[in-house]
């Protein structure tokens, strides 16, 4: 299929170098960098698996991201990753009121425990942001 993206199985293929040695060799910002770019495309990949295994390498080797910016674009992968999420991703916007009694509704009739309304709830805010992002960016 044109413009899909193919993405290897594990994250030593993706990054053949550590976070820490790109970090040590090059700097904090230059290892962020390399980050978020991976992250980036893990997403775009639709790899949660590659952007979990990032995520877990960052917190080892670059705990303390240096800007505001690499901040939010790992936090807006992590929220993708969260073990107990029920929601799945999807293109376009969303109606966040609606879609929130939705899956409240559902998380009271099914019985969720705390942990998967809490995961599902925080994913649903993540694409609420970027809603509002799309949307404003278009006005």
């Amino acid at each position: 299929m044109s413009g899909e993206l193919s993405l290897p199985g594990n994250l030593q293929d993706v990054l053949p170098l550590p976070l820490a040695a790109v970090r040590d060799r090059q700097g904090m910002r230059e290892a962020a960098s390399v980050l978020a770019e991976a992250l980036t495309l893990a997403e775009e990949a639709c790899r949660p698996d590659l952007e979990f295994q990032l995520i877990e390498a960052a917190d080892r080797e670059l705990p303390d991201l240096p800007t505001a910016s690499y901040r939010r674009r790992r936090w807006a992968s992590e929220v993708h990753c969260l073990a107990d999420n029920r929601l799945g991703c999807f293109a376009g916007l969303i109606r966040v009121e609606e879609t929130a009694g939705q899956l409240r509704n559902r998380a009271d009739e099914e019985g969720w425990p705390p942990e998967e309304r809490a995961a599902t709830l925080i994913h649903l805010a993540a694409h609420a942001r970027e809603t509002r992002r799309n949307t404003s960016a278009a006005l």
